[in-house]
Order: C-alpha cells, then sequence, then structure tokens
C-alpha cells in the first residue's frame, strides 16, 4: 500500500488548497506555494512537460504548485478554495465555471503542450468539501483509494483528494509566511 510522504505532515493535508499555478522553475514558486515536484508511487520528478532523450540541456519543465496560505485579513467569507480540477485537450472548450492555466505564473511561458489544467474555485464559507491534496502518478493508471482522476499530461496521472473543510465559523489564522508550504489553523 502506498504511504503519503508529505512535507506539509498530516494536518496539512486537511487544510483546502486555496489556489494552484504551474512554475517553469520549483524554486520559483510565487510566494505562499510550494512545487509537487516528485510523484506519489515511484518519487520520480513529476515535472509535466516531458522532453525526448535529445532535450538535456535548457528543456523546459513545469511542476504544478499549490498554496493553501490564506491572505492576511481573509475571512472565511471572502477565501476562494479549489472545489474541481479537469485537465482538458487544449481544443476543447474549457469547461462551464472552470478557468484553464494557460501560462507559468514564474516565467508567462506557455503552460502546457497541447492540454490545460482547469480549475473551479468556490468560496470556502459555501462549500463543506474541498481539494485538499493533489498527487502525480508516473507509473500508476488508476489513483489511489480516497483520490479522484483530472486527467493525463504525458503519460502522468493527476490525481486529487477532496477533504472536508474544518469547523468554517471559526476564522482561520496563518502563521508569517514563508517560502515554503504553511498551514493554517482555526482558532
Amino acid at each position: 500500500m502506498l504511504q503519503r510522504q508529505s512535507e506539509m505532515g498530516e494536518e496539512g493535508e486537511q487544510t483546502p488548497i486555496v489556489a494552484l499555478c504551474l512554475v517553469a522553475d520549483r524554486h520559483k514558486a510565487p510566494f505562499g506555494f510550494s512545487a509537487i515536484t516528485r510523484t506519489f508511487d515511484d518519487h520520480s520528478d513529476a515535472d509535466i512537460w516531458k522532453e525526448g532523450m535529445w532535450a538535456i540541456i535548457n528543456r523546459p519543465v513545469r511542476y504544478i504548485a499549490v498554496s493553501r496560505q490564506v491572505p492576511k485579513g481573509s475571512t472565511p467569507n471572502n477565501i476562494e478554495v479549489l472545489v474541481d480540477l479537469t485537465i482538458v485537450n487544449d481544443k476543447d472548450p474549457v469547461p462551464p465555471g472552470f478557468t484553464a492555466l494557460d501560462f507559468t505564473a514564474d516565467s508567462r511561458e506557455k503552460g502546457l503542450r497541447k492540454k490545460y489544467i482547469c480549475i473551479k474555485t468556490a468560496a470556502r464559507s459555501s462549500v463543506v468539501d474541498a481539494i485538499g491534496d493533489i498527487i502525480i502518478l508516473a507509473k500508476s493508471k488508476r489513483p489511489p483509494m480516497g483520490y479522484s482522476q483530472a486527467g493525463e499530461i504525458d503519460g502522468m496521472l493527476v490525481c486529487y483528494k477532496h477533504v472536508v473543510i474544518p469547523n468554517r465559523s471559526a476564522p482561520l489564522r496563518c502563521p508569517t509566511a514563508t517560502r515554503t508550504l504553511r498551514t493554517c489553523t482555526q482558532g
């Protein structure tokens, strides 16, 4: 059975994701974001822009980066959380209510080849669950138990897991932000 190896710990996995972006350099993720750099199943590189063997020097890479960091001064009523995620072909329409991520956040380069990652957000106060974890599978073609399949990018499967949002009436507090992913607490 696969076990979650996370730099977020158990508590972080229960905090909903509030933002998602693509980055061309895993070390230049926007403030408050953490890049998913390893696959869940075999711990290989989670680059979702795979090039052929000939592109070793200056090859483009793409990573999915997520944030659970709540902006300072936010209240549960004005926080958006990620509620759905899907992968679509670039020739297909973006599903209603979704936003396509078509450029990287750090370099403003094209996000993916022939695909778009589409996200749907909703007010935290209007939902009981949201996406709390995103994983990438390199070899397995079925998501682990509890995860849903968003789609495939360059042979890698992107999966997500819904979590119940902690007590919606309590205000959120976030510790001072750092370059790494932080978790927020209720209080």
